[in-house]
């Protein structure tokens, strides 16, 4: 599939995160800098037909943080996104 372009995110670090795609239209997302436990973590999608995400789970690496999250289109089926709007907060 293709992977979405990031519209608009947040992070505390200020930086942008990277994203990338595994099996299932599971998208990880990796904000540099800004590992924390605990805090909010948030993405929504924008595409045709209408489409929700789920955020599946949110950890750090090392010095980052990586949000995972599979978005879904009618009737449930995970599909590919055009648009990720995602972030983080504590």
């Amino acid at each position: 599939g293709a992977i979405p372009v990031i519209w608009a995110w947040s992070s505390p670090s200020g930086l942008e995160p990277t994203v990338t795609e595994s099996p299932s239209y599971l998208y990880e997302l990796t904000f540099p800098k800004a590992a924390t436990i605990g805090g909010h973590a948030f993405a929504s999608i924008m595409g045709t037909p209408p489409m929700y995400c789920v955020i599946q789970s949110w950890f750090p690496v090392g010095n980052d943080l990586r949000i995972r999250v599979r978005c879904y289109g009618p009737g449930g089926v995970a599909s590919p996104g055009a648009v990720l709007n995602a972030g983080f907060f504590t």
